[in-house]
């Protein structure tokens, strides 16, 4: 019973190979380069701060949110 299950969920899981993985954090960090460059007025607009921004431009380019992995 254990082996279908751990077969189930391994057949769920989806397994990014070298290059989906260096496409992901390519996108990670030119979303990140592109959220720094925005201006305090269009920060404003989407309800974030600077600080915000630098503390999510500082993360490593492999730490992302999942929903950006899409």
């Amino acid at each position: 019973m254990t082996t279908l299950t751990q077969r189930h969920l391994q057949a769920r899981t989806p397994r990014l190979g070298l290059f989906a993985r260096l496409i992901a954090a390519d996108r990670t960090f030119r979303q990140r380069r592109t959220m720094h460059r925005l201006t305090d007025a269009q920060l404003r607009d989407i309800g974030l701060t600077r600080a915000q921004i630098a503390a999510d431009t500082a993360q490593p380019v492999w730490d992302s949110p999942r929903h950006w992995r899409a």
